[in-house]
């Protein structure tokens, strides 16, 4: 028995030698800290594993080894870009039109970066790069610049800007767009939006966000291959997804759910804030809007209200928030940064107030925390409703309201054990996969490294005309058929009416 544990042993460290160890180049040029965090524990991940990563990226990251390399860009370049354009708001502008416009500036102003262009330039050598996907698609002419292989990750699984780069069906019956405040249960109304804001972000990307991508890449990848090309040769598609985190999507077979990979990422708490869940006799309340959302951007009447509400509820309140509010009440801890995996971890936390964000979805979930939402903007909305139709939050209106339905939910999330029983059956579920998220996405990125041309795992969608895609060639040929049809029928029936019509005149005759 020993001899054969010792066999294994060497068997292991034998495959464990033998693993490629792969040059990977990870690129998140979008200005939000939260892309960025969830890319670098992506890539911290595979950097643990023994690759090579360099990561490209607007927020300053820990530096986790020697064999981890960070270009950081000017974030404020793509930043003011993105904040400009989305402060630009008009009743006649959907808010998918403000947000695809907002993009394609991204998209201008991460060339004018001088990282960008010096990674364009650069001699380095890579084997894959990730691609942290929006609709910055010029970025894949680094791939032909490195003759490398293309991996796209998205941080807020399966979307409609994903299937329209990949070709991927989204039926609007269903599968409600991110910018929609809909869940997968539509009225016939809400279907009718749900069409047409998909038509609208359709028309957008395909007609102002594609070609500014492709004179961007032409300007900056002299000689690289068509947009189109690049798309096409896409291997593998990342998911920050889960079946227990998300509603069923159609995906196709080279894309891989590794939602919950990071979720071992857990920093140590400050001895204060662990002092204040340690004590807590009445359970605690964790309350945190993410990175983007400052106290800036919080209505003075709003911030009264969660500390009226945070006064009258029965148990303590940790509230992440960049600054410090007036007049706390004494069961309120406010920090300005803490671990939120570290804080949701906690036995004593009994709820999470969040915005819906993808990244405090998923972790509530994993973690087993019933979660109160106050949606803000994008996919906000509809994570919110996916997850009070799946029984595991509650909802309320940001602008909305009052004080009592604030305490009102805290109460019924905390109390009633339906919510809590139900966000378990999907903790359990994602927490005892049968193999590691990070473990399979290194797997697939390995085999694509040591692969670079294996056409299976090209979806032949993304080298189709966007007409054949959507059958539009065959429903006019169908249409022109029936027209054709009704013609005869037309003419058919006027001939057998007129000889009929003639019959009964020769007889009267």
């Amino acid at each position: 028995m020993r001899q054969f544990q010792l066999f294994q042993l060497v068997l292991l460290c034998i495959t464990i030698n033998t693993v490629q160890c792969a040059n990977i180049l990870g690129v998140y040029p979008f200005p939000s800290k939260s892309h960025c965090i969830l890319g670098h524990a992506l890539l911290k991940g595979l950097v643990q594993r023994g690759h090579n990563v360099t990561m490209l990226t607007t927020y300053p990251m820990e530096k986790s080894s020697e064999n981890y390399t960070e270009l950081l860009m000017d974030v404020n370049l793509t930043k003011k870009a993105y904040e400009r354009v989305i402060s630009n708001r008009a009743w006649y502008k959907p808010i998918i039109v403000n947000t695809y416009s907002a993009f394609t500036m991204i998209s201008k102003a991460l060339f004018q970066d001088p990282v960008v262009q010096q990674l364009i330039n650069s001699t380095d050598s890579y084997d894959v790069v990730i691609y942290s996907h929006l609709t910055q698609f010029a970025l894949l002419g680094l791939s032909h610049t490195f003759n490398a292989s293309s991996v796209l990750f998205s941080v807020i699984s399966a979307n409609h800007m994903l299937a329209h780069t990949m070709n991927l069906p989204q039926p609007a019956s269903y599968v409600p767009n991110l910018f929609c405040p809909y869940g997968e249960t539509m009225t016939f109304f809400q279907r009718m939006h749900n069409l047409v804001i998909n038509i609208v972000g359709y028309l957008h990307l395909r007609f102002v966000n594609e070609p500014v991508e492709r004179k961007l890449l032409e300007d900056n990848f002299p000689g690289a291959p068509s947009l189109d090309e690049l798309v096409g040769n896409i291997q593998l598609v990342l998911i920050n997804s889960h079946i227990t985190l998300d509603p069923i999507r159609p995906i196709f077979q080279n894309t891989i759910s590794i939602g919950g990979y990071y979720m071992d990422d857990r920093k140590p708490l400050s001895e204060d804030v662990q002092t204040f869940l340690d004590s807590s006799e009445r359970g605690v309340i964790y309350f945190s809007f993410g990175s983007n959302v400052k106290y800036k951007h919080l209505p003075k009447d709003m911030v009264r209200k969660f500390i009226a509400a945070f006064e009258q509820m029965p148990y303590d309140v940790l509230w992440k928030i960049d600054v410090f509010p007036p007049n706390i009440p004494s069961n309120v801890k406010i920090v300005t940064w803490v671990s939120q995996l570290s804080v949701l971890v906690h036995p004593n936390v009994k709820m999470f107030i969040a915005h819906g964000g993808k990244g405090g979805m998923n972790e509530a979930i994993y973690f087993g925390v019933p979660t109160l939402f106050f949606p803000f903007y994008a996919d906000q909305q509809m994570n919110a409703k996916d997850a009070v139709a799946a029984g595991i939050a509650l909802e309320l209106d940001l602008n909305d309201f009052t004080e009592n339905d604030l305490i009102a939910s805290a109460n019924e999330l905390i109390r009633n054990p339906f919510y809590k029983k139900n966000i378990m059956q999907r903790s359990d579920l994602i927490r005892n996969q049968g193999m590691h998220p990070l473990d399979k996405a290194e797997y697939w990125i390995n085999y694509v490294a040591k692969n670079p041309n294996s056409k299976f795992m090209q979806s032949r969608a993304t080298k189709m005309p966007w007409y054949q895609v959507i059958m539009l060639d065959l429903f006019a040929v169908l249409f022109i058929c029936f027209i054709f049809i009704g013609i005869c029928l037309y003419f058919i029936c006027c001939s057998v009416i007129r000889f009929i019509m003639q019959g009964n005149k020769f007889k009267r005759d």
